[in-house]
């Protein structure tokens, strides 16, 4: 079985689940993650803008910032979830002057 980490902690650690890249040529890659039963109004564990790196079995698996933490709830559960987006975010959008 794979060893997930994200900053050195294990996913399980963190009650984090639903892993997903998405890998665009010449585009940013996407990974987005949730964290199932966290409260609405408690503070994220990544902040927007961290840099966040992701091992499987000790092997980089994807390295970014944090792009979005959108939060979801309902009278039967709360969660949050985490976009992070890779290097190639930063050519989209800021501003490169010589």
């Amino acid at each position: 079985m794979a060893s997930w980490r994200i900053n050195g902690k294990t996913f399980e650690e963190q009650g984090l689940a639903n892993l997903r890249r998405s890998l665009i040529s010449q585009g940013q890659d996407v990974v987005s993650f949730s964290a199932p039963g966290s409260a609405f109004d408690s503070s994220a564990l990544y902040a927007y803008g961290s840099t966040v790196t992701i091992t499987k079995d000790s092997a980089q698996w994807f390295v970014g910032c944090v792009i979005q933490t959108p939060r979801a709830g309902s009278p039967a559960e709360e969660s949050m979830a985490y976009r992070l987006a890779g290097p190639w975010w930063y050519l989209d959008n800021l501003l490169f002057q010589q």
